[in-house]
């Protein structure tokens, strides 16, 4: 692959900077064939024109985000796709990554020109191969030996970290190891915070962190090995019971709320960061992965980490004021969480399943999903309440701590009415977050005020256009 010819398409407004990457391009080995653009329309256009191998994509365009091409680039054109961030842009880099990207790279590194295209020819090559991020070095794969510890197999890989299987070589027991696979700065320290964070929560529903060192550059933390399956495969793989989803879930809220009390939120909680493990004949719940958790004590956690206006999470189960901005999560933004979990446990699906996940974003926070009740027909009254409640929009809406979750779904009680909001419209993307197909959004019904005949004219549209959803989603 290496003398092989590849077009690559270059989405950059700014003339320096486009002038750079150009340039970096062009002194590589082996033949790439540029064409450069200024903007989200004219990529598209040139995409209607000719077909290419690999693009990179600007973050901030004038007439939109890069972040809002990337899915549609890797998964409807199957192109690889590196991000241009900013000086300290990881965080851009890895919502990149997490929508599909297989690297970012920060303006500021570009005078290498040799290096930006060999970046290039493994970021095709890794999107042929079916992966993404960065390779993990050769002294990071089975086989290989770092510290005390010798890696034997790998137990799951994500955009940015990837789980082993690892042998303690003077005790003989097996741990389960994680590496980074994007080698910066601020990673090694976010693994660092993780693994701080981590070992400092001891509770049965939680995998405690027992170790942390550094070898070669590389940080790995390392865990205790749970034997089992996770949440996601348990669940594609079974067809549990609503008692036995419940029995799940229940210890599930033990640990977060444990968690919570401690100062923390997880801000991450999903089917794959939730491992179960026999425990006599019932499954225990371990919730792993605190690489995105936060302190609410004293703002913890390591500078530059978490940003506002930068959404940090997955889509599917984050918070709508998540998605506007990591900063903005609290104990509320992990109870929308757990209700996405548990919705998807008793249907069988996800609420919100959008091949685009900054369609899925714009969904999310207007809460566009059918409810439990009417994909599950005979769900108890009071659990459906519970799920919808759990996954309201507004975070005022929501319960306000794990125990009251737990007793309004242990008690077959009506629940309390909601705590009254302001009339506002459902909170939404900025304008960088704009889909580029429109969904279907059901909107929420506004309460008549003592703004008179508008609010109540607007109320009876709103009204109006739910009911026409509902039909549809029937």
């Amino acid at each position: 692959m290496v003398n092989e010819a590849l077009q690559i398409l270059v989405v950059d407004d700014d003339e320096v900077d486009r002038g750079v990457v150009l340039r970096a391009l062009r002194q590589g080995p082996g033949a790439l064939h540029v064409t450069a653009v200024a903007t989200l329309q004219k990529a598209r256009e040139a995409l209607e024109r000719a077909a290419y191998h690999c693009a990179i994509l600007d973050h901030n365009l004038p007439d939109g985000d890069g972040l809002g091409l990337i899915r549609e680039l890797s998964d409807e054109r199957d192109m690889a796709v590196l991000m241009l961030t900013g000086h300290g842009g990881d965080e851009l880099g890895l919502q990149a990554v997490a929508l599909g990207a297989q690297e970012f790279i920060q303006k500021d590194s570009l005078s290498d020109g040799i290096s930006l295209a060999r970046m290039v020819r493994f970021a095709v090559a890794r999107k042929r191969a079916g992966g993404a991020a960065s390779p993990l070095p050769p002294a990071s794969r089975p086989g290989a030996q770092l510290g005390s510890y010798v890696l034997e197999e790998e137990l799951g890989s994500g955009g940015m970290a990837t789980v082993y299987k690892a042998r303690h070589t003077a005790l003989g027991r097996h741990f389960a190891l994680k590496l980074m696979q994007l080698n910066t700065p601020i990673l090694r320290q976010r693994l660092r915070v993780e693994g701080q964070v981590q070992s400092a929560l001891r509770h049965p529903n939680l995998v405690p962190v027992v170790d942390a060192f550094e070898d070669g550059g590389a940080v790995a933390l390392v865990m205790e090995l749970i034997d089992g399956p996770s949440l996601d495969t348990w669940l594609e793989r079974t067809q549990p019971s609503e008692g036995d989803s419940l029995a799940v879930f229940l210890q599930l809220l033990d640990g977060v709320s444990y968690i919570h009390e401690q100062g923390f939120i997880h801000r991450d909680l999903k089917p794959a960061n939730i491992l179960l493990q026999l425990s006599g004949d019932r499954w225990r719940p371990r919730i792993t992965d605190f690489g995105l958790a936060k302190s609410l004590i004293g703002g913890g956690g390591a500078p530059g980490i978490t940003r506002s206006n930068v959404a940090m999470g997955t889509p599917a189960y984050m918070a709508p004021e998540q998605i506007q901005s990591a900063k903005d999560a609290d104990q509320r933004s992990d109870i929308y969480a757990l209700g996405c979990i548990l919705y998807e446990m008793i249907c069988r699906r996800p609420a919100y399943r959008d091949a685009r996940a900054l369609d899925m974003m714009n969904a999310v926070t207007v809460g566009a999903h059918p409810s439990a009740s009417t994909l599950v027909p005979e769900l108890a009254p009071h659990i459906a309440a519970a799920i919808a409640r759990a996954m309201s929009v507004h975070p005022e809406e929501r319960f306000t701590d794990c125990a009251a979750f737990r007793e309004a779904l242990t008690s077959d009680r009506p629940l309390a009415p909601r705590p009254p909001r302001r009339l506002d419209a459902a909170i939404r993307l900025e304008d960088r977050y704009v889909p580029t197909e429109p969904i279907s959004v059901r909107p929420s019904a506004a309460q008549p005020t003592r703004g008179g005949a508008t609010l109540a004219m607007l109320g009876a549209m709103l009204a109006f256009a739910g009911v026409l959803i509902a039909w549809a989603y029937w």
